[in-house]
């Protein structure tokens, strides 16, 4: 469903406890303010992972900024 779009990792605040956390998104959009996509727990997710659709504040995006992990073309 989604294993062709780009996975990306960056560090992002946890909305509960406020620490930093590596995040693992398959980017479905992006634009000046916002990444949107499906995030996983592990950067190799399984065929029985569902990710969940999420969305991110790239102001909140630590200076290391976004990684691109995977990128294929289908």
């Amino acid at each position: 469903m989604y294993n062709n779009l780009p996975l990306v990792e960056f560090e992002y605040p946890d909305s509960e406890t406020d620490y930093l956390r590596t995040r693992f998104v398959r980017v479905d959009t992006m634009n000046a303010r916002h990444i949107k996509g499906y995030e996983f727990i592990t950067a190799n997710p399984s065929d029985m992972d569902e990710g969940k659709f999420k969305s991110y504040l790239l102001a909140k995006i630590v200076k290391g900024g976004v990684h691109l992990v995977e990128f294929s073309v289908v």
